[in-house]
């Protein structure tokens, strides 16, 4: 179980002002609702030297995700990192008007997908 939640800020290279906190519970939040629900309709989850599962069984560390075509047959492989799933986050958010706060009380399987597509691609490919 984490103890302490570390929070990191994402800091606007433009104006310097402080964009939005997202903790580390949150991106543990998301990684299960996107690994256990929502990605695996386009993809594999793959493990990388960093990954492992807590005693809460949360993903921690970095996470192969594994684009397949129709046929199953592997297309593309990217490292989704915690920080790559943060800036998924702040974006899906900000596409739905919403503060991460408020998206991440409402968000499901479908939102955690769209945050790790935006996260990975820039934009959601997918459903």
């Amino acid at each position: 179980m984490l103890e302490q939640a570390a929070e990191v800020q994402l800091i606007c290279p433009t104006c310097h002002q402080r964009i939005e906190v997202i903790s580390d519970v949150v991106v543990l939040d998301i990684k299960g609702a996107a690994f256990e629900g929502g990605i695996g309709y386009w993809s594999y989850l793959g493990r990388t030297p960093t990954s492992r599962r807590d005693e809460d069984l949360n993903y921690i560390g970095d996470y192969l995700i594994e684009e397949f075509d129709e046929a199953g047959v592997v297309t593309e492989t990217h490292v989704l990192t915690d920080d790559l799933l943060r800036k998924g986050i702040l974006a899906r958010a900000a596409s739905r008007g919403m503060s991460v706060e408020r998206w991440y009380d409402e968000h499901d399987a479908t939102e955690a997908d769209c945050a790790v597509q935006l996260a990975l691609f820039g934009d959601i490919r997918y459903g």
